[in-house]
């Protein structure tokens, strides 16, 4: 009985993240880190072998193996609120590493998830421009103004998109446009 439900990947992830959770216990990083990460393989969406995984991995700046763990989470789905904060988070890494296309895409699914957040819209306006993509800025920057409320702020990201249009993309009946 015990050989077949070993077999079973909820047993094997449950066990696994057990072992982590004693290992940790007893200060053994690198084993509970182990441990962690059979229990994630064997099941991607038990969250506490996740997070303790995540904690480890943070902790010793192994960003690259963070990345790919929280790919693996993101893989096995989970709720809408979560998969944007893994996202955001995965964005955060990549742009540690110089990863900046990667971040980039990483936005963009994030903002499938959570269309109204400003803060990846307002990284990803920075990236693009950083990266001269001025067309993919100024979409953003449109977006960013359909996102605000403030009239401050939406005076200020339309200056900033008329710039863009008046220097970058060479387009003066937009730029115009925008100063108004």
């Amino acid at each position: 009985l015990l050989a077949a439900a070993t077999r079973t990947p909820a047993f094997s992830a449950r066990a696994f993240n057990r072992a982590g959770l004693l290992w940790r216990e007893q200060g053994d990083a690198a084993q509970a880190l182990e441990a962690f990460r059979s229990a994630v393989r064997a099941d991607p969406s038990l969250v506490e072998a996740y997070e303790g995984a995540a904690s480890i991995l943070a902790d010793q700046g192994a960003d690259r193996e963070l990345v790919e763990l929280i790919e693996m989470r993101l893989a096995a789905g989970a709720e809408p609120a979560e998969i944007a904060r893994l996202h955001a988070r995965m964005a955060d890494l990549q742009l540690k590493l110089a990863d900046r296309a990667g971040a980039k895409r990483t936005l963009v699914q994030a903002m499938e998830v959570d269309p109204d957040n400003v803060s990846h819209v307002q990284t990803l306006v920075d990236l693009y421009i950083g990266d001269k993509e001025y067309d993919e800025a100024a979409e953003a920057l449109l977006r960013l103004a359909k996102m605000t409320a403030s009239r401050t702020a939406l005076r200020d990201i339309l200056y900033r998109l008329g710039e863009l249009y008046d220097r970058e993309l060479a387009n003066p009946q937009r730029a115009e446009a925008a100063y108004r």
